[in-house]
């Protein structure tokens, strides 16, 4: 077997401080793990840490980074993949990003709690942008093949796709808001179910698809969705 390149080996070790960092984060809490936690279960020196990242928001970064990474692979054959109709496609999208939210809520609600501090409006911001030019593409295709199916009703895919990832994170930014108070106001359920609701019309309108086409938001997703929150809850500075 042929030895690795210095610049694998590299990616190798980054991806492992990446690694380490997704799992305390998620587990421990992004206050609660000091730069040294990560180092103790890779088996690394700071002086490695500080080669690759400039501290714990530069590791923050790029886990976020890999989270939309993560998210997008499991999307982009979905326009392939053609034993679906358009329309299950779409669905098939819907259902796998969904499913991998639901999956990962640990990281996720420990990345909110994060990112949506004042001092992190800049990785928010290049989560976003990376996110749009992730999945864009692959929303767009499968809203072109809708196209000539019949199946969707509007003039230009790729705008489309970009304006639902958009109110998409426009919705996610209220999102936050009330999962970060599921605790002390129950409340909060109601109105992330309520919105996710109204984005899914929202979603169907500027596709012109049937009412109820897309990703219907049934009770049982609705359990789902809040045991998954209930069983994460949201942490308090790690604990």
């Amino acid at each position: 077997m042929a030895r690795p390149t210095k610049t694998e080996a590299r990616e190798d070790t980054r991806g492992e401080l990446i690694e380490a960092a997704w799992r305390l984060f998620s587990t421990e809490g992004y206050d609660a793990t000091p730069v040294e936690a990560i180092l103790d279960m890779v088996g690394l020196s700071k002086g490695t840490f500080y080669y690759y990242f400039s501290g714990k928001e530069d590791i923050l970064d790029a886990v976020v980074s890999r989270i939309v990474e993560d998210m997008a692979k499991d999307i982009k054959d979905i326009p392939n993949m053609n034993d679906l109709s358009p329309m299950q496609k779409m669905n098939r999208f819907m259902e796998t990003t969904s499913s991998w939210k639901l999956s990962n809520i640990d990281i996720i609600s420990e990345t909110i709690k994060v990112l949506y501090r004042d001092e992190n409006a800049i990785i928010l911001r290049k989560m976003n942008m990376r996110t749009l030019r992730e999945f864009a593409p692959t929303l767009a295709e499968i809203i072109r093949q809708g196209i000539e199916d019949g199946a969707f009703d509007v003039e230009y895919p790729r705008d489309a796709a970009e304006m639902i990832l958009l109110l998409s994170r426009a919705m996610g930014d209220q999102q936050a808001e009330d999962m970060l108070l599921l605790e002390e106001d129950p409340g909060s359920m109601q109105r992330i179910v309520r919105r996710v609701r109204l984005y899914l019309d929202t979603f169907e309108r500027i596709l012109g698809a049937p009412r109820g086409s897309i990703f219907t938001l049934d009770d049982a997703r609705v359990e789902e969705f809040e045991q998954a929150l209930k069983g994460e809850g949201v942490r308090e500075n790690g604990s």
